[in-house]
């Protein structure tokens, strides 16, 4: 179990990485930009200054006007620029100052926020296809060598930051050379999962389900073992990089546990699922 502690333990760790990246600019485009959070922002309509963090301090760049909240982030348009600089991915936004909320946006702008914003949000396909390397660990390693996973998934719902899905994993195992004798070894796992952004692309993938193993224990003098299904769950996290390149791919890492008769399994899957 200090496997498990250790990998809560890291998942905590990086979910402290959403305060790092608090009201940065994460997107520019001509005219408008995107900032990674709607959380003690502001509210529409309201203007906010734009700073950048340089060797020799902090300097003002411009100024932005709040237009549309959307999945955790927020659309803005730019309404000023410092004369000699721009308005860059990374630079920091700050309510410095309240301007009252227009009635209306003019249509054209929330149009084209709507547009910008959708484009950005719109997921990958629901169907994917993925490739993992899997690793043993616990007492699986004792009997198993790393080797290829195949894995497929559909997205069944979604509500705001959670998309959830099913998925499957079927590793195709690899006993130790000194084991040959071993009958024909499988593991597969069925699984319910959420799909949970944390910021920007990055995500936490955790999940529960149903693990079909046919694994001999260790010690087993028979090599063989009958298949047996049992419970158990994941953590893992994973980045869409749908929005960043043409490919809709998204390279993962999880760890799994699952429940034998003796005692509790662990192993990891490391690869990219390909959105169809």
């Amino acid at each position: 179990m200090r496997n498990v502690l250790k990998m809560l333990m890291a998942i905590s760790i990086l979910s402290g990485l959403e305060n790092v990246f608090a009201q940065k600019i994460i997107k520019v485009v001509p005219k408008f930009v995107l900032i990674d959070t709607d959380q003690n922002i502001g509210k529409l309509g309201d203007e906010l200054n734009v700073y950048r963090d340089t060797s020799t301090g902090r300097i003002k760049v411009g100024k932005i006007k709040l237009l549309k909240f959307s999945n955790g982030q927020t659309g803005a348009k730019i309404i000023w620029i410092e004369p000699g600089l721009s308005v860059s991915v990374g630079d920091h936004v700050q309510k410095d100052e309240m301007v009252p909320k227009s009635d209306f946006l003019f249509k054209e702008e929330e149009n084209i926020v709507n547009d910008q914003i959708e484009r950005i949000y719109n997921p990958p396909g629901p169907f994917g296809i993925g490739i993992s390397r899997f690793v043993p660990a616990q007492d699986l390693d004792r009997i198993l060598v790393s080797s290829f996973c195949i894995n497929a998934s559909f997205r069944i719902g979604q509500l705001d930051p959670h998309y959830f899905f099913i998925s499957i994993d079927y590793p195709i195992l690899d006993v130790k050379s000194s084991l040959n004798d071993v009958s024909s070894p499988s593991l597969w796992s069925l699984h319910f999962g959420d799909h949970f952004r944390v910021i920007n692309y990055i995500y936490y993938d955790m999940g529960a389900g149903l693990y079909n193993s046919k694994i001999p224990e260790v010690g087993d003098s028979s090599r063989n073992a009958s298949s047996s299904s049992k419970m158990g769950f994941f953590l893992g996290m994973s980045v869409d990089l749908h929005d960043l390149i043409s490919v809709p791919i998204t390279p993962f890492v999880q760890s799994h546990m699952y429940e034998t008769d003796s005692d509790w399994q662990l192993y990891a899957i490391a690869g990219i699922t390909f959105h169809i």
